[in-house]
């Protein structure tokens, strides 16, 4: 007996389906149970995609056993023997009945969907062959039923299927491509497929003509030409009745014999197409054909003769689909009324202020969705959504581009738009923007002028709008008595979290430890370092005590500074050993210090002159009388003076001897003696050399440790090192960051030299400060990185428009191998030193070869080598453009290509990429994609014998769209 126990038995199939969709169905699951076919043909309206699809396998079934059909024939009439021959005839009665039976299903699922085959034929899919292929076996089949009334719907029927073939397949379908290598010429089907779409639609072209001619005859016959649809049970009854017989030989075998060949029942009675539909339906086809021809006269007078008949609702022309969009559109083109907008039932009846007072990203998403109901009877409702939407985009001051998103608008539409604008024009901030927008909408986009007027929207009403307040309404903030309100609760714990008043606190501590005495603050509650070495030190410190110096700890955090000071009032009175003390002085500078410091770094913060300079005179007394020179307090108090521009303090009131000991004062002085010398052109630079010198000599703290440091050296060596961390993160002054990421950047690169990896050094600023000895043995590599990282970060936040830095983070990411975070730091390094078209020239000390070749690699990497060639061409030195020009055309021929290729040959201008190219796709067979690139090169202002101005604005062009395209890709703007 197994110790597990029996097995789970396995879920029923019933929940699995609950569990996942249901499969799909072909063909043949419909063919082998007729009753289900049945039930999906009368349910027509639910299943139009499904019934469309399904006679489209029908089709191919068809032909597909009509092949087999003409080769058992051939076959049978080789043979000889009489025995042989009798049983290869059974065969052929047999594949016969069987197409038969599949011609009635095709047949039957073609009349459900109402003989439309504008469902059926897709130019994507490219089945016009399949479709004419089911149109002619239609014809052929209702012709020999010899029922005129039927003969003239088949008519119909192939007269409307040409002219559709004509109207929407006008312009040639490209030529098939391969989709994969080929080079044993095997036969593609993609390229037989491309190829009998493209013969199908030339043939069906040439039968226009006659087309029109007979629809023509039809209009002046309609009063007495009857037209009979054949309907679903004409073919679907016989299939049902003889297809028993055919599964039983199929299932028994050849014993038993098929009696004749299964044929659609005519006899049943049809369905007849009243006269004035009729008439709508050829006089809609011969306007459209007319109108193709520039027969303006001729299709007016049928677009003229339509309207006037045409009903309100256009779903009740049962054979034709005509869209109204479509049909307005004509109207327009050849001067006529459009047809009236008929509202449905849900238009117009949504609250207006659901949508565009709703600030979620929910409501962005919202029209995506419901997209998905579109064709239903929600479709007014995804209008409303959509005036919304572009109504708020207006606002806020998103994009809108009026030739797309008023496309489809109607009249009630535009009103609405109107409506919402002038409901969110109070949210209004730049009026002069949005004004330039509203006179462009009213100019292009058709009827909007006339319905704005219609609405009493006039463009005087348009231009009073702009005069209307533009700032947001003024919304007061909450009182204190309904924040107390907020606050207050029966509950203990809640208040002595919420409360920040030392009287309240020590009430409700008392209560809690009259409840129960064992109540402890968590282990890790927070505690002011310097002022808990003075209260918490002794045996038996007071909780009370320790909850007053967390909560200052957390106003301390929150950076509520008059909160903060008024709390250590009570403070101190509450713990009489705070009284007269030292700490709580250098506590309250640590404090407020740490709070500037933060504000510093964000530009919006907007600090009080005043504030900053009382806050200098005390930092300035604190660093003189303070001994621990590596505190937190001190990194703190030193990065401040140097982000207010007190780089002399600094130099002046911190000797030598105490930098010595910590690395981040004597980068400190550095940075001060810095400043001095780019801001005083007259001063000395003595204070720089000698600082220069000493921190050149204090980087062994960038290196790793020997083994032979005690404990206590390396623990003084990691706090060393944190407070250097420390520092960078804190500083705010742009020139001081440029030059301490120039050092780093040097430390870095003599490391990849030590580790020979020279190739892969960093670009940076001020190299001509460092000397050229690039050994460094023993690096601390972590440490650099991390100092070299939080350099980086730091300044780009404070301007991410620096070219130098953003270079040398592009490249840092590239010796780590993350091409696709470098190539976008590259575009942005790209983007920082031109302008937005990005023409030449560029700056050669940051967009060298260098960083062409790297780009190069990225985009190799990411498996855009048609880019990575292109990008090749930007490279000066010939030998070496020539070489990489080698190295992507292998890439392109031996791996996969990711980009969009064929639109991106416009952008070669070099000959040389040109050949290195073409000869790679010519070994690959590619002849398409040889012939694009020299057609790209073959352009007259690429020409050898034009002017050197004339090629050079020619590659400016080029090289300009290049960089914008590959803009586009790296910062994923189309996604």
């Amino acid at each position: 007996m197994s110790l597990m126990g029996k097995p789970p038995a396995p879920p029923p199939f019933s929940e699995l389906c609950q569990a996942w969709d249901m499969p799909s169905r072909s063909w043949i699951d419909y063919f082998l149970r007729p009753n289900e076919l049945s039930s999906l043909l009368r349910e027509t309206r639910e299943n139009q995609d499904t019934i469309a699809a399904l006679t489209l396998q029908y089709v191919e079934q068809t032909i597909a056993l009509e092949k087999d059909l003409a080769s058992l024939r051939k076959r049978t009439l080789a043979l000889t023997e009489p025995s042989e021959r009798m049983e290869m005839e059974t065969d052929v009665q047999y594949l016969q009945y069987k197409k038969s039976l599949t011609w009635l299903c095709t047949m039957a699922c073609f009349a459900a969907i109402d003989w439309a085959f504008e469902k059926i034929l897709d130019e994507k899919r490219q089945n016009a062959h399949l479709v004419r292929y089911l149109i002619e076996k239609t014809n052929e089949c209702i012709i020999a039923s010899k029922k005129e009334h039927l003969v003239n719907f088949s008519q119909l029927l192939y007269a409307r299927f040409c002219l559709h073939i004509n109207k929407k397949m006008r312009i040639p379908p490209p030529a098939g491509k391969p989709q994969t290598n080929n080079p044993n010429a095997q036969e593609d089907r993609g390229i037989i497929v491309a190829m009998s779409h493209r013969k199908a639609i030339a043939e069906i072209r040439e039968f226009c003509k006659d087309a029109a001619t007979e629809l023509e005859k039809m209009v002046l016959e309609a009063k007495t030409r009857r037209v009979e649809v054949p309907t679903i049970d004409t073919f679907l009854g016989p299939f049902l009745q003889y297809r028993d017989n055919y599964l039983s030989v199929a299932l028994i075998g050849k014993d038993l014999t098929l009696d004749g060949v299964p044929m659609p029942d005519f006899e049943i009675v049809h369905q007849q197409i009243p006269e004035n539909e009729l008439l709508n339906v050829l006089r809609y086809e011969l306007a459209c054909y007319y109108f193709q021809l520039l027969k303006f006269d001729d299709a007016r007078k049928y677009f003229g003769d339509l309207t006037s008949h045409l009903p309100k609702e256009l779903e009740k022309i049962s054979i034709c689909f005509i869209n109204r969009e479509e049909l307005n559109g004509y109207l327009i083109a050849v001067g006529l009324p459009q047809l009236a907008y008929v509202a449905q039932k849900a238009d117009l009846k949504v609250e207006e202020m659901t949508f565009t007072e709703d600030n979620s990203l929910s409501r962005r998403f919202w029209i995506t969705r419901e997209h998905t109901e579109t064709q239903t009877r929600e479709q007014s409702r995804i209008q409303i959504l959509k005036v919304e939407n572009l109504a708020r985009d207006t606002i806020d001051g998103l994009p809108v581009y009026p030739s797309t998103a008023f496309r489809d608008f109607q009249p009630p539409q535009i009103t609405r738009y109107l409506q919402a604008i002038t409901r969110l024009w109070p949210r209004l901030r730049n009026v002069s923007l949005h004004r330039s927008l509203l006179y462009y909408i009213s100019m292009s986009v058709p009827r909007f002028t006339e319905s704005a007027e219609k609405n009493r929207f006039t463009l005087t009403e348009l231009r009073n709008m702009v005069t209307m307040s533009s700032q947001l309404p003024n919304r007061s903030p909450p009182s204190a008595s309904i924040i107390s309100g907020l606050l207050a609760s029966e509950s203990l714990y809640w208040n002595l979290v919420t409360s920040f008043d030392v009287n309240s606190l020590k009430n409700i501590l008392h209560q809690l430890l009259q409840l129960d005495s064992r109540i402890n603050l968590p282990i890790l509650y927070k505690y002011p370092e310097m002022l808990a070495d003075k209260v918490l030190s002794h045996q038996n410190p007071q909780k009370f005590h320790a909850l007053l110096l967390g909560k200052l700890e957390q106003l301390a955090r929150l950076q509520n500074i008059p909160k903060w000071r008024e709390f250590l009032n009570g403070v101190v009175q509450q713990i009489p050993i705070l009284a007269h003390q030292d700490c709580v002085f250098k506590e309250a500078i640590i404090v407020q210090t740490r709070a500037l410091n933060r504000q510093l770094q964000y530009a919006h913060c907007a600090i009080e002159q005043t504030a900053i300079r009382e806050q200098v005179i005390l930092v300035k007394k604190i660093i003189k009388h303070n001994e621990k020179r590596s505190s937190e307090f001190m990194v703190e108090c030193v990065a401040f003076l140097l982000n207010v521009d007190e780089g002399d303090s600094v130099l002046n009131d911190i000797p030598q001897t105490a930098a010595a000991d910590a690395p981040y004062l004597m980068l400190a002085k550095l940075l001060a003696a810095w400043i001095q010398v780019l801001t005083k052109p007259h001063a000395t630079k003595v204070d720089f050399t000698n600082s220069f010198a000493h921190f050149i000599d204090m980087n062994g703290i960038f290196l790793s440790a020997s083994g032979k440091e005690n404990e206590a050296m390396r623990r003084r060596l990691e706090k060393e090192r944190g407070d250097l961390l420390a520092f960078i993160k804190l500083l705010t002054e742009q020139e001081q960051l440029s030059l301490l990421i120039s050092h780093l950047c040097h430390l870095y690169n003599r490391h990849l030299f030590t580790t020979n990896r020279p190739t892969l050094a960093l670009e940076f600023q001020y190299k001509e400060l460092w000397n050229n000895n690039l050994e460094m043995l023993n690096a601390h590599e972590d440490f650099i990185d991390s100092s070299l990282l939080a350099a980086l970060t730091t300044g780009l936040r404070l301007n991410p428009m620096n070219a130098f830095w953003l270079r040398s983070l592009a490249d840092y990411r590239y010796t780590k191998g993350e091409t696709d975070e470098a190539l976008v730091l590259y575009m942005e390094t790209l983007c920082a030193c031109t302008d937005n078209q990005m023409m030449q020239p560029f700056p050669e000390v940051l967009l060298n070869d260098l960083m062409w070749y790297r780009m190069r690699v990225c985009l190799t990497s990411i498996g855009m080598h048609t880019l990575a060639a292109l990008i090749a061409q930007l490279i000066t030195l010939a030998d070496y453009r020539l070489e990489q020009y080698q190295v992507a055309a292998e890439n392109i021929s031996t791996q996969h290509v990711l980009d969009a290729f064929d639109s991106l040959t416009y952008l070669c201008f070099d000959h040389q990429l040109t050949e290195a190219l073409t000869d790679a796709f010519e070994k690959m067979e590619m002849q398409n994609r040889t012939d694009a690139f020299i057609q790209s090169a073959s352009h007259p202002a690429l020409n050898v014998s034009n002017s050197l101005e004339v090629f050079t604005s020619e590659k400016s062009r080029r090289t300009s769209s290049l960089l914008r395209c590959l803009a586009a890709l790296s910062f994923s703007i189309h996604h």
